[in-house]
């Protein structure tokens, strides 16, 4: 009677050790040879088509729906797809058992078809498979594609000028472009409980080779399928940054590159504002969706200092929000009167106001691009930098809702 109850707790602890382990590691083991198979694909994407320049991948956590539904409102709206023919590819595993969340995936994958998921557990040992998912994915379902630009879903960025100065810059066909940080070289952890952990036989170098951090990079698409043999050649290593950005970039002799010189990972909403409105950064982590969301509203008025004055925020008549000091006002042709909505006609000058104690005077007036045009000033904002502070000021007050109708001018005098 003993020995069949001690072989039936036997049973049940074997099944229940085989079931755990199978779980915790599944996908590893099954993806851990040096040769491993490509992953089934669950949920596939069919936004890729002939038109489609660049692919924007976005690493993305399967819990991650409101992060992703952000981005589709941000970079991922359709006019800014059309406009610069790029396509969004949220890449995502899958959650441990959980069919409440396979339901929502599979609800959100049919809404929008810009889901591409893998049949592995959606976790951090796994992000190189994560990798090889999308690597694969893009190298054979988008041809027409010439760039990647790689993201992480908490990673706001500056469309335009990505756009703009980075994608039609002519790269040399032996590149790959940090558009964060290049770290030159990194410790390889050897401890077997450590997170970050690389055993010898996978990498037996004393240091790791500059890699891009994996928040945001780009790629040429014609070197996917070199990148993706390089990585499947040898044991699996779980940084992704590390294998496609480092170790698979320098096997296939490819040069790094650091464009922007600062980074914005990492930081506070205050932190990533400041870089921006003053034109310090073009990319960066957002801790919150509120923070992505700000930072959108600031990029797409043009509020940075980055921007451009044609491009620069305008309010319900069409009228350009431009600090300008007023040596600017003083300009022959452009008066107060000149810049009245209300009235067309001449009409007489309102009686004095009691002089303010303040020595420094604001005025509020509404300036058309137009008419600072015709009087020979150039579109560009470096105008705008001697009035930063001012120019703050405005965008509080914009972000804040208030009807802010009028353009702020600083008297230099």
């Amino acid at each position: 009677m003993v020995f069949r109850r001690n072989s039936l707790l036997f049973l049940i602890f074997s099944l229940i050790f085989v079931s755990t382990s199978a779980q915790n590691s599944s996908s590893f083991t099954q993806h851990g040879s040096p040769l491993f198979d490509p992953m089934p694909i669950r949920l596939s994407p069919s936004v890729c088509t002939s038109e489609t320049q660049t692919v924007i991948i976005v690493h993305s956590s399967v819990a991650n729906f409101e992060r992703r539904e952000v981005i589709r409102k941000t970079y991922g709206e359709e006019k800014y797809r059309k406009k610069y023919g790029y396509e969004v590819i949220f890449v995502t595993g899958r959650k441990a058992e959980n069919v409440l969340f396979d339901k929502w995936i599979h609800e959100e994958s049919n809404q929008h078809e810009d889901i591409l998921q893998g049949d592995f557990i959606d976790s951090y040992e796994n992000i190189t498979i994560k990798g090889l998912l999308w690597l694969r994915y893009v190298s054979v379902s988008c041809p027409w594609s010439s760039f990647v630009l790689h993201l992480d879903d908490d990673i706001i960025f500056d469309v335009n000028q990505i756009f703009m100065q980075l994608i039609d810059f002519k790269l040399d066909d032996n590149s790959v472009i940090c558009l964060t940080t290049t770290y030159q070289s990194g410790e390889i952890v050897r401890d077997p409980k450590a997170r970050w952990f690389v055993s010898y036989t996978a990498f037996s170098e004393d240091t790791y080779p500059a890699y891009c951090a994996g928040a945001a990079y780009l790629l040429l698409a014609e070197r996917l399928p070199g990148i993706i043999r390089e990585i499947t050649k040898y044991e699996y290593i779980p940084i992704d940054d590390v294998v496609i950005t480092g170790i698979a970039r320098k096997r296939l002799d490819l040069n790094i590159h650091q464009v922007y010189p600062e980074a914005i990972l990492r930081k506070d909403e205050d932190t990533v504002t400041e870089y921006f409105l003053n034109g310090w950064a073009v990319v960066g982590e957002c801790l919150t969706i509120q923070c992505m969301t700000h930072i959108w509203r600031l990029i797409t008025s043009n509020m940075t200092k980055r921007g451009r004055i044609s491009r620069w925020p305008v309010n319900e008549n069409g009228y350009n929000l431009f600090v300008i000091s007023s040596i600017l006002l003083a300009t022959e042709g452009i008066s107060a009167k000149e810049n009245s909505r209300t009235s067309t006609t001449p009409e007489k000058p309102p009686p004095p106001k009691p002089a303010r104690k303040r020595s420094r005077k604001k005025l509020y007036l509404v300036v058309p691009i137009e008419l600072l045009l015709s009087q020979g000033h150039e579109p560009m904002y470096d105008p705008c930098g001697a009035a930063l502070p001012e120019y703050q000021r405005i965008y509080r007050k914009l972000h804040s809702g208030r009807n802010f109708k009028k353009l702020v001018a600083e008297s230099t005098r």
